[in-house]
């Protein structure tokens, strides 16, 4: 049994360097990775989103425990990985500024 994600999210364990804490990070790792990689991701955390958001809503966001927190970065980072599938189909934005041009500030989190 997995303590690094909650039960039944275990096939997502390949993936754990998706768990960034901030938007920024996430972005720069799809820009920055092999269309392939963000693929397989992709293909391995989709069938489970549902099940994902069923879990993560059962806690409060500031008592989540710590394999939940980490289910919720990956969540987070299924969203920037869709992006690049479903919309792109290549990691980057066509006809976008580079994501390195953008400053994003946080404000009372690091989600």
């Amino acid at each position: 049994m997995s303590t690094v994600l909650p039960a039944g999210f275990e096939h997502l364990e390949p993936f754990l360097g998706w768990a960034l804490e901030t938007e920024p990070e996430r972005a720069a790792r799809r820009a920055t990775s092999r269309f392939e990689d963000v693929k397989a991701f992709y293909d391995a955390a989709f069938p489970t989103t549902e099940a994902a958001l069923d879990h993560l809503k059962d806690h409060r966001l500031e008592q989540l425990p710590a394999p939940s927190r980490t289910l919720l970065l990956l969540m987070l980072s299924f969203v920037e990985a869709a992006l690049a599938v479903e919309n792109y189909g290549q990691v980057t934005v066509p006809n976008a500024c580079e994501v390195s041009r953008f400053e994003a500030r946080t404000i009372g989190g690091s989600f």
